[in-house]
């Protein structure tokens, strides 16, 4: 501050004049006035007020440290510890800090983390094409073909959310994902268009992304997933070539582009986060299930008995994988 650097020229002044022992009244003078004006100014700076410009931060780049999975290579897939064997085909599955929910034709089942049931919730509102959790709602989204729906683990209430598709948007919605404060929502077939939605104060749409940004028009997004670094797309093409993206959450510009083959029946195909640098693939057409890491792509596993339909990360250390009429919950750990 300058207030403090005329001070001390005036006290190195005062210190030298001592020294020489030849300080005159006028030099006195004129030494305690500089010092009654350094100090009237030093005085006038502190009751000032500030008035400064509102900050503006940019939230997708905070990011906020919680706790992460210890899980590095999950290869073999070890064997499950937990089996639940159900008699209806299953379609999606999610899962929050306390429950497992899962999804049936007619009937949401929710599981404690050991398999055990805790309720069946009656469902009527026909398919159930996908599953994710908000934190930020603590609510399940319930993805259907023309409708989205909320579900609360403590009160089992099933409500329709006011997300209806727009005049531009003939298609179905098929997959979603939750970010933070952000829904994002998939639409099903070719030209898949992506809807950006934030969650507070209420659910509105905040952006479009169409092809090319979404995916090219011969490509249909299969799958919707994300981490705190990255939106992660599963895409497959006419050609039935698939591919696995990881975006940015407010371009959707590409970080990474992993091919992963063709297919030659595309059912449906899955991905869910294991932490910030892998990913699980979870294909039904052949039975496998894939793990992605920064440098391979390995077969964690092969399920000859039955399709895998989906998986997902329960508490940062365990797996859990939806077959067509059972669930292996597999320690990572």
């Amino acid at each position: 501050m300058k207030q403090i650097i005329e001070l001390n020229r005036l006290q190195d002044q005062v210190n030298q004049l001592i020294r020489e022992q030849n300080m005159t009244l006028e030099q006195i003078n004129t030494i305690d006035a500089n010092i009654r004006f350094t100090k009237q100014q030093t005085n006038e700076l502190c009751l000032n007020e500030f008035t400064l410009p509102p900050l503006t931060i940019d939230g997708y780049c905070i990011t906020i440290k919680k706790r992460t999975s210890r899980v590095n290579i999950m290869l073999p897939l070890p064997a499950s510890h937990r089996l639940f064997q159900g008699e209806n085909t299953y379609y999606s599955i999610a899962a929050n800090d306390n429950y497992i929910l899962v999804g049936e034709q007619s009937k949401l089942r929710l599981f404690d983390q050991q398999l055990n049931i805790q309720n069946d919730i009656i469902w009527n509102h026909g398919r159930l094409n996908d599953i994710c959790w908000s934190s930020t709602l603590a609510r399940f989204f319930l993805i259907t073909p023309e409708e989205i729906f909320t579900f609360d683990d403590k009160t089992l209430v099933i409500q329709q959310c006011q997300i209806t598709r727009s005049s531009t948007n003939t298609d179905f919605w098929y997959c979603g994902t939750c970010f933070e404060d952000t829904l994002f929502l998939s639409t099903w077939n070719f030209a898949s268009s992506v809807f950006k939605y934030s969650l507070k104060p209420s659910i509105q749409c905040i952006n479009q992304y169409q092809p090319p940004v979404s995916c090219k028009e011969n490509e249909s997004i299969k799958s919707l997933a994300s981490n705190h670094q990255a939106l992660a797309l599963m895409i497959v093409n006419t050609q039935s070539q698939i591919h696995f993206d990881l975006c940015s959450f407010t371009t959707l510009e590409r970080f990474r582009i992993i091919q992963l083959g063709s297919i030659s029946n595309c059912l449906r195909i899955r991905c869910c986060s294991l932490n910030s640098n892998q990913w699980v693939v979870i294909n039904p057409n052949n039975s496998a299930i894939l793990q992605i890491s920064e440098n391979e792509i390995r077969i964690a596993e092969e399920i000859r008995s039955s399709k895998p339909w989906d998986a997902i990360l329960l508490n940062n250390d365990a797996l859990v994988i939806l077959l067509e009429k059972d669930i292996h919950l597999h320690s990572l750990l």
